[in-house]
Protein backbone atom coordinates (compact mmCIF):
# COMPACT_ATOMS: atom_id res chain seq x y z
CA UNK A 1 0.00 0.00 0.00
CA UNK A 2 1.79 3.21 -0.98
CA UNK A 3 1.13 6.39 1.52
CA UNK A 4 1.92 9.92 0.56
CA UNK A 5 5.02 11.37 0.98
CA UNK A 6 5.32 12.95 4.86
CA UNK A 7 8.81 14.32 4.36
CA UNK A 8 10.22 16.45 1.47
CA UNK A 9 12.92 14.18 0.19
CA UNK A 10 15.45 13.77 -3.08
CA UNK A 11 17.16 11.16 -4.03
CA UNK A 12 20.24 11.68 -6.67
CA UNK A 13 20.01 8.67 -9.62
CA UNK A 14 21.55 8.35 -12.94
CA UNK A 15 23.48 11.34 -11.68
CA UNK A 16 20.32 13.64 -12.07
CA UNK A 17 18.63 15.07 -9.13
CA UNK A 18 15.04 13.70 -9.54
CA UNK A 19 11.55 14.12 -7.66
CA UNK A 20 8.80 12.08 -7.37
CA UNK A 21 9.38 9.12 -4.83
CA UNK A 22 6.71 8.12 -2.23
CA UNK A 23 7.02 6.20 0.71
CA UNK A 24 5.44 2.56 0.91
CA UNK A 25 3.72 1.39 4.19
CA UNK A 26 6.67 1.34 6.85
CA UNK A 27 7.58 -1.36 8.87
CA UNK A 28 9.63 -1.10 12.12
CA UNK A 29 11.28 2.15 11.24
CA UNK A 30 11.96 1.34 8.18
CA UNK A 31 9.60 3.11 4.50
CA UNK A 32 10.37 1.67 1.53
CA UNK A 33 11.06 4.52 -0.97
CA UNK A 34 9.65 3.95 -4.92
CA UNK A 35 10.17 5.90 -8.25
CA UNK A 36 7.44 6.18 -10.01
CA UNK A 37 8.95 7.27 -13.05
CA UNK A 38 11.71 4.38 -15.52
CA UNK A 39 15.43 5.34 -15.08
CA UNK A 40 17.32 4.89 -18.56
CA UNK A 41 21.03 3.46 -17.88
CA UNK A 42 23.54 2.21 -19.92
CA UNK A 43 23.84 -1.22 -17.58
CA UNK A 44 22.60 -3.02 -14.87
CA UNK A 45 25.45 -1.72 -12.86
CA UNK A 46 25.94 1.22 -11.25
CA UNK A 47 26.98 3.02 -7.52
CA UNK A 48 24.99 3.36 -4.15
CA UNK A 49 25.59 6.02 -1.57
CA UNK A 50 24.32 7.48 1.37
CA UNK A 51 21.84 10.06 1.05
CA UNK A 52 23.88 13.50 1.20
CA UNK A 53 27.31 11.64 0.40
CA UNK A 54 29.14 10.92 -2.49
CA UNK A 55 30.97 7.88 -0.31
CA UNK A 56 29.48 4.46 -2.16
CA UNK A 57 27.65 2.02 0.87
CA UNK A 58 29.50 -1.38 0.41
CA UNK A 59 27.53 -4.56 1.56
CA UNK A 60 24.35 -3.31 -0.01
CA UNK A 61 22.10 -6.09 -1.13
CA UNK A 62 20.70 -5.28 -4.52
CA UNK A 63 18.14 -7.52 -6.09
CA UNK A 64 16.56 -7.83 -8.94
CA UNK A 65 12.87 -8.44 -8.51
CA UNK A 66 9.71 -9.51 -10.51
CA UNK A 67 7.80 -6.68 -11.48
CA UNK A 68 5.38 -7.19 -8.06
CA UNK A 69 8.43 -7.15 -6.35
CA UNK A 70 7.63 -10.17 -4.58
CA UNK A 71 10.56 -12.56 -6.14
CA UNK A 72 13.90 -12.25 -6.47
CA UNK A 73 15.35 -12.95 -9.80
CA UNK A 74 19.19 -12.81 -8.91
CA UNK A 75 21.09 -10.28 -6.21
CA UNK A 76 24.76 -9.05 -5.76
CA UNK A 77 25.95 -6.92 -3.32
CA UNK A 78 28.13 -3.69 -3.26
CA UNK A 79 31.85 -3.85 -3.44
CA UNK A 80 33.97 -1.69 -0.57
CA UNK A 81 33.39 1.50 -2.76
CA UNK A 82 29.43 0.92 -3.44
CA UNK A 83 29.46 -0.49 -7.13
CA UNK A 84 27.43 -3.33 -8.21
CA UNK A 85 26.89 -4.79 -11.24
CA UNK A 86 24.02 -7.37 -11.98
CA UNK A 87 24.45 -10.88 -13.30
CA UNK A 88 21.28 -9.80 -15.37
CA UNK A 89 21.12 -10.73 -19.32
CA UNK A 90 20.42 -6.65 -19.77
CA UNK A 91 17.93 -7.07 -22.72
CA UNK A 92 15.33 -4.35 -23.36
CA UNK A 93 12.64 -5.16 -20.91
CA UNK A 94 12.03 -2.86 -17.74
CA UNK A 95 14.58 -4.65 -14.83
CA UNK A 96 12.77 -3.80 -10.92
CA UNK A 97 15.78 -3.68 -9.18
CA UNK A 98 15.49 -2.85 -4.90
CA UNK A 99 18.61 -2.19 -2.75
CA UNK A 100 18.74 -2.73 0.51
CA UNK A 101 21.24 -1.98 4.06
CA UNK A 102 20.42 -2.54 7.50
CA UNK A 103 19.51 1.58 8.93
CA UNK A 104 18.62 2.56 5.59
CA UNK A 105 15.02 2.68 3.92
CA UNK A 106 15.17 0.23 1.23
CA UNK A 107 14.92 1.72 -2.30
CA UNK A 108 12.99 0.34 -5.40
CA UNK A 109 13.71 1.34 -8.47
CA UNK A 110 12.42 0.13 -12.42
CA UNK A 111 15.47 0.35 -15.28
CA UNK A 112 15.06 0.57 -18.50
CA UNK A 113 18.58 -0.66 -20.52
CA UNK A 114 18.97 1.99 -23.13
CA UNK A 115 22.44 2.19 -25.31
CA UNK A 116 25.10 5.00 -24.27
CA UNK A 117 23.33 6.22 -21.06
CA UNK A 118 25.24 6.70 -17.91
CA UNK A 119 25.38 3.57 -15.10
CA UNK A 120 22.96 4.34 -12.36
CA UNK A 121 23.33 6.25 -9.18
CA UNK A 122 21.64 5.54 -6.68
CA UNK A 123 21.26 7.18 -2.86
CA UNK A 124 20.03 5.44 0.39
CA UNK A 125 18.18 7.64 2.73
CA UNK A 126 18.79 6.41 6.44
CA UNK A 127 15.52 4.74 8.35
CA UNK A 128 14.23 6.81 11.17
Amino acid sequence: MKIGLTISIAMIAVGTLLLGCAPIAPAQGYATVEFAEVFRAGSLAGVVTAWNTRDGLPGVLVEECTHDWKQTIGSTRTDETGHFKSKSDGNNSIHYLRMSKDTFNPLQVRVKIVKGKRDLWLALIVAA
